[in-house]
């Protein structure tokens, strides 16, 4: 009896240091990123090479980067249950009265679904897509489709 429970508390701090050693991964993945992204942002003719296009201003490549660790940085929150869905609807909604960042999501919501992997990004990609869709709607239109 005391040897099965010694085996299950082994067997338990095990799945305990795995999952400890995941998220450190996933933190110094993220963290490489940041850097990488904090280079590209003061010299952005680091980012050429990934661009589409050489004409891109050198400041919507700033800033859509800037813009894409906000969201990055939603995510997490979300991610680690600091922000609620009820916060991230709140954030978006706030956000999408800039039109820049409309355009950020309109040029790159493809590219993140396509990388929500895991449970937790579609979720959040769905918030998040909920909230830009409502607000290419407008206001009357979201009166019409309350209506309906």
């Amino acid at each position: 009896m005391i040897g099965a429970l010694a085996l299950a508390g082994v067997a338990l701090s095990l799945a305990l240091q795995n999952r400890q050693n995941g998220i450190h991964r996933v933190e110094l993945l993220r963290n490489m990123q940041l850097e990488l992204t904090k280079m590209g942002m003061s010299d952005p003719a680091l980012t050429r090479p990934w661009d589409e296009a050489d004409d891109v201003p050198t400041g919507h490549i700033v800033e859509h980067r800037y813009i894409n660790m906000w969201f990055m940085y939603y995510l997490a929150g979300y991610r680690i249950g600091e922000f609620s869905e009820g916060t991230i609807r709140h954030i978006a909604r706030r956000d999408f009265t800039s039109e820049r960042i409309v355009q950020y999501w309109s040029e790159d919501r493809a590219h993140h679904a396509a990388e929500a992997h895991d449970k937790v990004k579609r979720k959040f990609i769905i918030i998040i897509e909920a909230e830009y869709r409502a607000r290419m709607m407008g206001p009357r239109d979201q009166e019409i489709s309350n209506n309906n």
